[in-house]
């Protein structure tokens, strides 16, 4: 499936910031159907409750009130983008999408998002957070990024595991026990005194989240650090796939396809469209791009799509715009983080 791309140089230093939002009334025609109106009001509820918050970028706001900012603009933003994709910009947007012209009706889960049968029981959130179904029957499933960079999967390292085994294939022992020390857990604090520290401040982080650090995993033992380097490498576009694509989502008709960098809360000015199996490809052929971050004795692992790192003892995969582009489009090595 062919994708429509703008060059990444040009559009990336197209970072001209609005500091205000479109007015409704531009984007949604005066419509008569009562059910559509009523859908409207709601999104203009959105973008008012948004728009409380003046700051766009408030450095005073602590880390619960940053997660909420973010997911309360993420559903404006999907609100925003399925009412502004009217008859020519769906059309546009199927061109892209390689559906040249065909009709279809765009939807978004939001705030009403329902959740889809997960592959390891009960149920989860799916990847997908803008559906087309097109006037054929087919259906194009997308993964709206407002931002450059963020998060793009947050998981526990036990169901990650599992969610992956599931989904791909078999993780070896030491990879398992590799991550579990990398991550955290239980096991990891009486490890932990019994290593030499490399860093007073680094020791005292790594005790007190539960963690080794890579260096510190090295040192504790350099064949499982090696054993889950070269599993990272060999497995990328698997694990590239789990964190865009499928997550926990046991259907394929929930696994998104695409990632669109596209933001209409003034915020940024991309638009780019990337086919997922495009970025499992190129991640494929790029194993040496999966390395120990340079910072913090290793507290990260660089990928070619972002990097991870702990969050509140779980596995958090960041996703980043000019390493996603680096990596399709100019095959150079992602910054690092």
């Amino acid at each position: 499936m062919s994708t429509h791309r703008c060059s990444y140089p040009q559009n990336v230093n197209r970072q001209k910031t609005r500091r205000h939002f479109p007015p409704i009334e531009r984007r949604i025609e005066p419509v008569c159907n009562f059910p559509t109106v009523v859908r409207a009001l709601q999104t203009y509820a959105v973008y008012r409750n948004y728009m409380k918050d003046k700051d766009m970028v408030n450095p005073k706001r602590n880390r619960s009130e940053g997660w909420s900012h973010a997911k309360n603009s993420g559903h404006a933003n999907e609100t925003a983008i399925e009412y502004s994709l009217k008859e020519e910009p769906l059309n546009q947007l199927g061109y892209r999408l390689g559906k040249k012209g065909m009709s279809g009706e765009a939807k978004v889960g939001g705030k009403g998002e329902k959740s889809v049968p997960c592959i390891l029981g009960g149920k989860t959130k799916s990847k997908t957070d803008l559906k087309i179904i097109w006037n054929d029957g087919s259906i194009s499933n997308i993964s709206i990024k407002k931002s450059l960079g963020g998060q793009a999967f947050l998981i526990g390292t036990e169901r990650f595991i599992d969610g992956f085994e599931r989904h791909f294939t078999t993780i070896p022992k030491g990879v398992k026990k590799a991550l579990r020390l990398y991550i955290g857990g239980p096991e990891v604090k009486p490890v932990l005194k019994e290593i030499p520290a490399t860093g007073t401040d680094l020791r005292e982080y790594e005790l007190r989240k539960g963690r080794m650090v890579w260096d510190t995993l090295r040192t504790y033992d350099c064949g499982l650090a090696a054993e889950l380097l070269s599993w990272s490498r060999l497995n990328v576009g698997s694990i590239t796939r789990f964190c865009f694509s499928r997550g926990l989502a046991r259907d394929e008709s929930d696994w998104a396809s695409h990632i669109w960098y596209k933001n209409l809360i003034g915020e940024n000015n991309t638009d780019e469209l990337f086919n997922i199996d495009d970025l499992v490809a190129t991640a494929g052929m790029a194993i040496d791009r999966v390395a120990p971050g340079p910072k913090n004795g290793g507290s990260t692992i660089l990928f070619p799509f972002g990097f991870l790192q702990w969050h509140q003892k779980k596995m958090q995969f960041h996703h980043g715009f000019e390493s996603i582009s680096e990596c399709l489009i100019l095959g150079t090595k992602p910054k690092s983080k």
